[in-house]
């Protein structure tokens, strides 16, 4: 059994979060969740639970306290966290975190700061990958210049769907839109209307590629995924290679493509397990196993840069919890 080996689990009030909970208590792992509000049905799936501050700068150092009393608490050796600000936070105190014999399962401060940032990202992978042209909403005259009559706004940072609005590629919408966004946190990409692809990637702690997953986003419902596909696709696992070689990864990432006229072109990386992604580690024997083994440290028994996995479609529906 593994329940000497305790997890948290960040978020879980994360309605995908139950899945990956469930995979790993069924798998012997003693999981504590945490998040900001008590009011979740996932409190009644995980082993204990506490609460959190909304990972913001004004919380920093009390969010801090919490976790590191938690690790303390428990002896927890693994922190999961899902949201990008939480992975953030986390990360510029990851020595800290270590000194406690608990490590993040996401990749360095270093990696975050460039990846999280959709600018950033960007303009380190232009040359790397196809990428859709992008400006940053205070130059929006440059949007003119882009093939596309129809334009997508996203938070600079951010995750899923949330600040996330299309426009149409005109002159004088922008400008409106750049007055009321005073901020200007925001960055404007040319709209790709095709069809959507996740790559679940799982790494060591070193930044050695363990497995790859290809799942299609077949339906979306209020930013979650709830149908999906695994899928082969040689040319989005090349791009994959390509990334994986310009930075250094850690754990669970979630590359994410959009396809138009057969070309593939990068939107996101994300540094977290992936809502759909225990559609993955259902599909792949071999990415399962690796999880389990890293997150038990079982380092010999890694293997690795497998790529392989069943023909898995996946159907999510809501169910209920009573107390």
């Amino acid at each position: 059994m593994n329940q000497d080996i305790k997890i948290i689990r960040s978020a879980i009030s994360s309605l995908p979060s139950v899945g990956i909970i469930q995979f790993l208590k069924e798998k012997g792992f003693f999981i504590i969740g945490s998040d900001i509000t008590e009011n979740s049905s996932a409190r009644y799936f995980v082993n204990d639970f506490f609460l959190v501050d909304k990972a913001v700068p004004a919380t920093e150092e009390k969010v801090i306290e919490q976790y590191t009393a938690a690790i303390k608490k428990y002896g927890a050796r693994w922190i999961l966290s899902g949201p990008e600000n939480e992975i953030l936070l986390l990360a510029g105190h990851e020595k800290e975190i270590s000194i406690n014999n608990c490590l993040l399962f996401h990749p360095s401060k270093y990696i975050l700061d460039v990846i999280t940032d959709k600018y950033l990202l960007y303009r380190e992978l232009k040359s790397v990958i196809p990428q859709k042209e992008l400006c940053l909403l205070q130059d929006f005259n440059k949007a003119s210049f882009f093939s596309s009559d129809k334009l997508i706004l996203k938070p600079r940072n951010g995750r899923g769907s949330a600040g996330v609005f299309t426009v149409k590629n005109h002159l004088p919408e922008l400008i409106d839109i750049a007055e009321k966004l005073a901020d200007k946190l925001y960055i404007i990409q040319e709209f790709i209307d095709g069809r959507e692809f996740t790559v679940d990637v799982l790494f060591d702690n070193n930044g050695g590629l363990l497995n790859a997953v290809i799942r299609e986003r077949l339906a979306i419902s209020s930013g979650i995924v709830v149908s999906a596909k695994t899928v082969k696709n040689d040319r989005i696992l090349e791009y994959v290679d390509s990334i994986q070689k310009h930075f250094t990864f850690r754990g669970f990432n979630c590359i994410q493509f959009r396809e138009e006229n057969g070309e593939y072109y990068l939107t996101d990386i994300n540094p977290r397990i992936g809502g759909g992604c225990i559609l993955s580690l259902t599909a792949s024997k071999s990415m399962a196993d690796n999880f389990i083994n890293l997150l038990h440290m079982n380092y010999d028994k890694l293997n690795y840069n497998i790529f392989d996995a069943e023909e898995r479609t996946m159907y999510r529906y809501y169910s209920e919890v009573y107390v």
